[in-house]
């Protein structure tokens, strides 16, 4: 795969957060971590929450700038596709 979804979790920077972080909210990002496309449909079995719970408290933490998905390219891969 030449792009990937990643997930980063800003640093606080030695100031407290916004928002208070739950274990709720810490598994979600950690499925995230894993794999940034995942539906949130699939990271609500395992915590057993509704999607649209999941949905929201994603939400929220990209809107507070405590998380933020992006897409990443993958330098090996990319070179060898575009050689074709």
């Amino acid at each position: 795969m030449s792009q990937q979804a990643r997930l980063r979790v800003r640093p606080t920077e030695g100031r407290a957060p916004a928002i208070e972080i739950s274990e709720l909210d810490k598994r979600i990002i950690e499925h995230l971590q894993r794999d940034g496309r995942r539906p949130f449909t699939q990271i609500a079995v395992d915590p057993e929450v509704s999607e649209a719970t999941v949905r929201s408290r994603t939400d929220r933490l990209v809107e507070n700038g405590i998380l933020q998905i992006v897409g990443v390219t993958d330098p090996p891969s990319s070179a060898s596709s575009s050689r074709r």
